[in-house]
């Protein structure tokens, strides 16, 4: 087979991303050059010992959400796994993978929808203790997201010296979404934790 017939690979996807997240808010790298994909949103996040706290300011004009089909609209599936096990080759009990849509879908804004393999797997989170406020403007929105230590499984007891490993793939209807930290063209980031950003807590 000649080698120039493979479809690229994007750059990004060949790299382990480790960061720190302050308790105010760290604001994390755009990756869109490194993953040959368009960057339309900025995303920051802060944490405390009651949860983290996602804001969310996006460049482009809303049009509509879907649940459970998000990839359908506008919205954002965050993936955290509050151990930040690095090696971790399989989603486990303290990874979770959640969505959080800009507008309620069906009395819907936020929920978790983990997909585990084997016994080792944690309760859902209840989508009644997420916290979301959306502010709409011409050209784009905004999105503050509280998630509560109690939907954080593991989340009450990381030790001295906190990781947590981090992703998100952001939704726009009718375009390719955003990524951080690996694109998920080639990769199935809701499967594979090991992928995801390590960030330590300080």
């Amino acid at each position: 087979m000649d080698l120039r017939e493979l479809p690229p690979v994007d750059i990004g996807s060949c790299f382990k991303w480790k960061g720190v997240v302050e308790k105010t808010m760290t604001s994390l790298p755009r990756m869109d050059e490194y993953l040959s994909e368009e960057g339309f949103a900025e995303l920051s996040l802060a944490w405390s010992e009651g949860g983290l706290k996602v804001h969310l300011s996006v460049e482009s004009t809303f049009k509509g959400s879907f649940f459970p089909d998000v990839e359908k609209g506008d919205g954002l599936e965050l993936f955290i796994d509050t151990r930040g096990v690095e090696e971790a080759l399989v989603m486990h009990k303290y990874c979770h993978h959640f969505i959080f849509l800009p507008k309620e879908v069906d009395g819907i804004i936020g929920a978790e929808v983990t997909s585990f393999r084997g016994e080792d797997k944690h309760i859902p989170a209840d989508p009644e203790n997420f916290e979301v406020k959306t502010t709409f403007q011409r050209m784009g929105y905004t999105m503050e997201i509280l998630i509560p230590e109690i939907c954080l499984f593991g989340y009450d007891d990381r030790g001295e010296d906190p990781w947590i490993g981090f992703a998100f793939r952001l939704h726009r209807q009718g375009e390719k979404p955003m990524h951080f930290p690996v694109s998920s063209v080639d990769l199935k980031m809701e499967a594979h934790p090991a992928l995801w950003a390590r960030l330590q807590l300080i």
